[in-house]
């Protein structure tokens, strides 16, 4: 059961990240959230999380970047985390 609470708890990140994308863009897609919620997992850091959105195209300003950041350390705790360290 643990599984079906993380997967709960990162639904709730998505669907966070979802909304404030929607109202800071106009684009409130899923799967941008889920590549967002991926580079976070590779970039854990607030500087490298940052750089890697700027590499990636996203041209945020630096508080909208903080409060993307927040939902996924805050709300997300460590369940946001590399996947490939369970093997």
């Amino acid at each position: 059961m643990p599984d079906l609470f993380q997967r709960l708890q990162e639904l709730e990140v998505l669907n966070r990240i979802c909304k404030d994308l929607k109202s800071y863009v106009g684009l409130g897609d899923k799967v941008l959230g889920e590549f967002i919620m991926d580079l976070h997992r590779k970039h854990p850091t607030i500087e490298d999380f940052k750089e890697a959105l700027a590499n990636n195209g996203a041209d945020f300003g630096d508080s909208f970047v903080e409060t993307l950041y927040g939902h996924l350390t805050h709300h997300g705790g460590n369940l946001i985390k590399d996947d490939h360290d369970h093997g």
